[in-house]
């Protein structure tokens, strides 16, 4: 499941609609569908491969510091 949860991360970072909005103005321009899907994804049973994948996607994708 963490490749699974992994993607989803990925493509949830990669969303051109999340551009410059908070997260809950995120949420609300969502139809239900896709509400319920997010939370079904992130929901109950998957907790724990869904918090490996985002350590895996930080670390992956940390950004870097100015000099």
């Amino acid at each position: 499941m963490i490749p699974v949860q992994y993607n989803y991360i990925k493509a949830l970072n990669e969303d051109p609609r999340r551009k410059e909005k908070t997260q809950n103005e995120y949420y609300e321009g969502m139809s239900f569908q896709e509400e319920q899907l997010h939370f079904n994804s992130q929901g109950g049973l998957f907790w724990p491969s869904s918090f490996v994948a985002s350590l895996i996607y930080k670390f992956r994708h940390k950004k870097k510091k100015p000099n």
